[in-house]
């Protein structure tokens, strides 16, 4: 790595009620290999006790916002306005970094300072776990095709652009990824598996919710021709496996996976 130029990453973690996961994405920040990262957690007024999590990590130079939001994309926007990072990633409670994640990003930043990088995912459960791909030509009318947590988002466009819509429950990410690509934003895909993400969540539990905004994003930025078929597609697959849908979703992942490795 150029020793001359370490640009900012602000790492924003947004948390609430997670005082059993926090731990582990704290310290996955803490462990990273490169110099120059800022760490907001924009803590939510937990009921369990994630304060006193975070209270052991006092001494860390950790920036905490401690106040109620009103979505996860409220919390998110407190964090990028409270930044001072030349690049933006947003960090769930639960989700961790490999080591040099952010040394990795960082590199192909420096190469590609105008492109929004994304990179690829080990999604686990208590069952199974299977590598995600982010897509190279990502399609957002399909939802989000790319790993949203390997997101590094130049602050710039934020600026530009706009901020997550907190309108949104679920697809805050989906919504500013589907804006970024209309304003002819690039997304470069890093070919590197950099974290891990455990399968749960409101976009796991609440299907609808994620069917309808997605429905709504596909409408807001003109993303079908005449009807959305997508959209009726999805309403059908809910009607067969209801709340079941999303988790029927990894497991198919994971079996097309691990075929996919018996065959390379």
């Amino acid at each position: 790595m150029d020793k001359k130029y370490y640009p900012k990453v602000s790492i924003i973690t947004p948390v609430k009620n997670s005082e059993n996961i926090l731990k582990k994405t704290i310290l996955s920040i803490l462990d990273q290999t490169y110099p120059n990262i800022e760490y907001i957690l924009v803590h939510g007024k937990s009921q369990d006790n994630t304060s006193q999590v975070i209270k052991e990590f006092e001494s860390k130079k950790i920036i905490v916002i401690e106040e109620e939001d009103n979505s996860i994309a409220d919390a998110m926007n407190k964090g990028i306005k409270k930044c001072n990072g030349d690049l933006v990633v947003i960090l769930n409670a639960g989700d961790i970094y490999i080591p040099n994640a952010v040394e990795v990003m960082v590199n192909y930043y420096k190469n590609n300072p105008n492109s929004i990088l994304h990179a690829d995912l080990n999604i686990f459960s208590k069952d199974y776990s299977y590598y995600c791909y982010g897509k190279e030509k990502p399609d957002f009318a399909k939802g989000m095709e790319i790993n949203h947590i390997t997101m590094f988002v130049p602050i710039k466009y934020f600026e530009l652009f706009g901020y997550y819509d907190d309108s949104f429950i679920v697809c805050g990410d989906l919504d500013f990824c589907a804006r970024m690509q209309k304003k002819g934003v690039d997304f470069l895909r890093v070919n590197k598996i950099i974290g891990e993400y455990e399968i749960g969540g409101i976009s796991t539990t609440k299907p609808k919710i994620v069917i309808n905004e997605r429905h709504r994003i596909r409408k807001r930025y003109k993303l079908y021709k005449f009807i959305d078929l997508k959209y009726f597609k999805d309403l059908l697959l809910y009607l067969f496996f209801g709340n079941n849908l999303v988790k029927i979703s990894h497991f198919r992942r994971y079996i097309t996976y691990k075929i996919e490795r018996v065959f390379k």
